[in-house]
């Protein structure tokens, strides 16, 4: 996944995941717009009718399975106890099984009289610094 970018106060670089057939590609920028409650995305002037933030989060299973396993083995290797290989084994399914930030900000954006509605990925920190374009 490529990374997501802050370019200055006035400029933020998201994942586009969808919602209009008006932006094209994997990322689109977004810009703090010349009025209040405005912003600019790929250029073009929108008036922010509303914005909403979805928190999620996922666990990779598949990783946190593997790493079980491997710590289990090294904590049984180090010590030949099963609590050690048990406390191993928690210790890599935490390591490896670590949670990924699918967090999401649903946009919607007024042109000409036509509502639009656009969805970004957007980390917490993310969301801050749209915050602070809107304001």
């Amino acid at each position: 996944m490529a990374e997501d970018k802050v370019h200055g106060e006035s400029e933020l670089e998201l994942e586009y995941i969808g919602g209009s057939s008006r932006f094209k590609g994997k990322h689109i920028v977004i810009q703090r717009g010349n009025e209040m409650d405005s912003l600019k995305v790929e250029g073009q002037s929108y008036k922010l009718k509303k914005f909403h933030w979805i928190e999620q989060g996922t666990h990779n299973l598949g990783m946190a399975v593997i790493g079980f396993g491997i710590g289990s083995l090294i904590g049984y290797a180090a010590g030949q106890d099963l609590i050690l290989g048990i406390i191993g084994g928690v210790i890599g399914a935490a390591l490896l099984g670590s949670k990924h930030d699918n967090s999401m900000v649903i946009l919607t954006l007024v042109d000409n009289q036509s509502e639009i509605q656009v969805y970004v990925r957007c980390t917490k920190a993310e969301f801050r610094a749209l915050s602070e374009l809107i304001q």
